[in-house]
């Protein structure tokens, strides 16, 4: 799997359990990290307040040939065609402008509620796609937080030589893990919140929200039973997937120096 460095904590407060936020001196040093450590991607999006200006000046940007993913966020305008492709446009020149670069990896749409707005959806996928021809993009895809509810889309990625989707897929939730397969052959699936956003490295905390549910005495013993730790378990479980890429944001340089032994 590809891995791809997260920067949702970038100069914000983010984490649903456990906020963290990273300066822009650890940002460099994290990024230069990762990149000795084998990440060559870097998952990032406009909704994250001054994440791309900030990414831009950094020195471990600038001297490595990162790729770059960015999410575009729910769009502010009237749905004609035209509209929707202007506004899709512009922000994607807006992000390239703001990364000085001339060209983004994939580009995803950061806005799971597009499922129920069908018209929506097709106008910004055809955006997208015609950014595509206009090789200011190479992929493009979306991001979701659950299973695919919308036929559009199902019907989209079966026909189309390639599509990214973005979801959350762990131990725990294996909702989207038959994106994985083989019947999707021209999609990518990338997996983000590998450890439930941390939750799986924390048990008791787990069990403070879900309760003490069979799931979790049922994870216990079979760590036991393995003599895995909950981070060992959730990095292979990750690993062997058959996802595309892995999507993991980091508190400090030293969580990235365990992910990475780990992960070897």
């Amino acid at each position: 799997s590809n891995l791809s460095i997260g920067t949702a904590n970038f100069n914000n407060q983010y984490g649903k359990y456990k906020k963290t936020s990273i300066s822009n001196f650890q940002q460099e040093n994290m990024l230069a990290k990762a990149w000795d450590y084998g990440f060559k991607f870097i998952d990032t999006a406009i909704g994250y307040k001054g994440v791309h200006q900030s990414l831009s000046n950094l020195n471990s940007f600038i001297n490595n040939d990162w790729k770059l993913t960015t999410k575009i966020p729910p769009l502010k305008t009237e749905i004609s065609k035209d509209k929707v492709n202007s506004w899709v446009s512009a922000l994607i020149d807006e992000s390239l402008n703001d990364l000085k670069v001339n060209k983004l990896n994939s580009v995803l749409i950061h806005d799971p509620s597009i499922e129920s707005r069908p018209q929506e959806l097709e106008y910004t996928l055809l955006a997208l796609d015609s950014a595509c021809e206009r090789g200011l993009i190479e992929n493009y895809g979306i991001s979701l937080y659950g299973p695919i509810k919308n036929n559009i889309l199902k019907d989209y990625i079966l026909n189309k030589e390639s599509f990214i989707i973005q979801g959350p897929m762990n131990i725990f939730d294996r909702r989207m893990e038959d994106l994985t397969s083989s019947k999707y052959k021209n999609l990518k699936f990338e997996a983000r919140s590998i450890f439930l956003q941390g939750m799986l490295l924390n048990l008791d905390m787990f069990e403070k929200y879900f309760g003490n549910i069979a799931e979790i005495r049922k994870f216990k013993r079979w760590i036991k039973k393995t003599n895995l730790n909950p981070i060992e378990a959730c990095i292979s479980f990750a690993k062997f997937s058959n996802a595309d890429k892995i999507v993991i944001g980091f508190g400090n340089t030293d969580e990235i120096i365990s992910f990475s032994k780990i992960f070897e």
